[in-house]
């Protein structure tokens, strides 16, 4: 899920390797023939973006922990994306100069790390914005990726498609008022449209 958001947007990487120049798209050279992968210069290269969908936090809706799921969506929130190009024209443009019949863009979701990174977001949110500490917490298991088993119990998403916002980023803390659980409302690229996440604080911390 990373990868192209650092390819597409020229954004650093931890990674000693250089950038590779081409990426394999996947194409079809005829309506008979068999998919296979050609190289792209990747400034031509369509990406996908991809967010994953999920249900509301377990901890908001009454289920208790143990019956949780783990990092895991059936639906998923995509979009084309090209830095220099619009994505519809560019897949055109792309078809005729590699005298293709179809191509397929593709991407995938790492749910996992990505429930992670939401946790560190809100680990981090909380300990600047109220000055928690969690660092012991069921949240710092899955900030750190130890253990993941029922995190859909803190973490969740609006499951309909949202509007676009104003800002890049959305990050804000609040306090559920069925529960009067503290939840940290993340969305991230929000001026695509992307959804809504909230991670829901352990009682042991919201209390603290």
């Amino acid at each position: 899920m990373y990868g192209p958001l650092r390819l597409l947007y020229g954004l650093p990487s931890r990674r000693k390797k250089s950038r590779p120049e081409t990426l394999q798209l996947k194409i079809k050279r005829t309506e008979e023939s068999e998919w296979e992968y050609v190289p792209v210069v990747q400034e031509r290269y369509p990406f996908l973006i991809t967010f994953p969908y999920f249900e509301a936090p377990g901890a908001l809706t009454g289920t208790d922990e143990s019956d949780a799921a783990g990092p895991v969506t059936s639906r998923l929130w995509v979009r084309g994306a090209s830095p220099h190009h619009d994505f519809q024209e560019l897949l055109q443009s792309l078809a005729q100069e590699l005298r293709v019949h179809s191509l397929m863009p593709e991407s995938k979701a790492e749910v996992s790390a990505f429930c992670s990174l939401l946790a560190k977001i809100a680990l981090s949110y909380i300990a600047a914005d109220i000055g928690v500490s969690a660092q012991r917490s069921r949240l710092a298991q899955i900030a750190l990726g130890e253990d993941l088993t029922n995190c859909m119990h803190y973490i969740g998403s609006v499951a309909t498609d949202e509007p676009p916002s104003g800002l890049l980023h959305e990050v804000s803390l609040a306090r559920h008022h069925r529960n009067d659980s503290i939840v940290v409302r993340i969305r991230l690229l929000a001026k695509l449209g992307t959804p809504t996440y909230f991670v829901v604080l352990p009682s042991n911390i919201a209390k603290a």
